[in-house]
């Protein structure tokens, strides 16, 4: 008989545990984020949705795992299936346990009890439900850690999916003040390599930058016109070798893009992407050792997420030219 704990499928309750020497544990396959999208979105949650299919608040890790007993007699083990989310640096992230609390190891814990037959192998199939507890960087890749432990103790078997990247929109009201926006600097690169003081529209470097900024806003709504967002991209030409930063007459430029909350005519709703590209015009006070040095550009970029008071600025990532 199979039951269902915690989005985990398990074999039948049975015998009491004996020594975990006469078992083995395998792990078949694993490594897969079923409900992969990019994005982990918060509003996805049944309570706010009322739609429980949409299953984008979590990240669902999908692994198979067999358990073999070498005895002669039927067994039952009692085995501890643990999810952690794991940052850039191996460091675990926080996120919910089961219980929808989160905890000092920043675990996702199933203890998982299941007879074995003499002889023989039971395979679990098991679903962990990966909910960050705080929000993750979207400039920043994450892995999710499957293990197995026996008695507190790691039993050697784990697998993971990742890294990986992740858009995470933490907004859960629908018509929120906030834009709801990540932005995003995804290029940097040399449009114009010489400038003339003299010359009246020459006397800058010229280069362009690409951005993305993503929006998922009024999800609740099927049609809703897209909103001026304010973009600041700000900029400094540093000296390739040294790092010395060149004084500039300007150090930033402004401008707004228009971004529809999310992309209309899908179920669930789609956040939405709008690309573009804004010329950077980069003008030294004074003249530069062009001949003898080399440089290189450094920008990041930021935008208006709220316009009413108070502001909310938010930072997104910066990005550089080679030099």
């Amino acid at each position: 008989m199979n039951a269902r704990l915690h989005g985990l499928w398990i074999v039948a309750l049975g015998l009491p545990a004996i020594a975990s020497a006469q078992f083995a544990d395998t792990i078949l396959s694993g490594s897969a984020i079923t409900n992969y999208t990019g994005y982990v979105i918060d509003a996805d949650q049944a309570a706010v949705t009322n739609n429980v299919s949409f299953n984008r608040e979590s990240l669902l890790f999908n692994a198979v795992a067999r358990t073999t007993n070498s005895s002669g007699t039927t067994l039952t083990r009692t085995n501890v299936f643990v999810f952690r989310l794991l940052d850039t640096n191996n460091a675990a992230f926080p996120i919910f346990d089961v219980g929808g609390n989160t905890n000092a190891a920043a675990t996702y814990n199933v203890t998982n009890a299941f007879t074995v037959p003499g002889f023989a192998a039971t395979t679990v199939t098991m679903l962990g439900n990966v909910r960050p507890a705080v929000r993750l960087n979207p400039y920043n890749r994450y892995t999710v850690e499957f293990r197995v432990l026996t008695n507190g103790i790691f039993a050697g078997t784990s697998t993971n999916d990742g890294p990986r990247q992740y858009y995470h929109f933490t907004n859960t009201i629908s018509a929120d003040a906030s834009f709801n926006v990540i932005s995003s600097l995804t290029n940097l690169a040399t449009n114009q390599l010489y400038a003339v003081q003299t010359a009246p529209g020459r006397d800058a470097f010229k280069y362009d930058a690409r951005y993305e900024l993503r929006r998922y806003d009024d999800f609740a709504v099927t049609n809703t016109a897209p909103t001026n967002v304010p973009v600041t991209i700000s900029y400094e030409l540093r000296d390739a070798v040294s790092g010395v930063v060149v004084p500039l007459v300007n150090a930033s430029t402004n401008f707004v893009v228009s971004v529809p909350p999310h992309t209309s005519g899908t179920n669930p709703p789609q956040p939405a992407v709008t690309n573009g590209s804004v010329t950077l015009l980069v003008k030294p006070v004074s003249q530069i050792d062009s001949v003898n040095n080399t440089y290189r550009l450094m920008a990041w970029i930021s935008h208006t997420n709220k316009t009413s008071a108070p502001p909310e600025l938010l930072a997104g990532n910066t990005n550089s030219t080679t030099g």
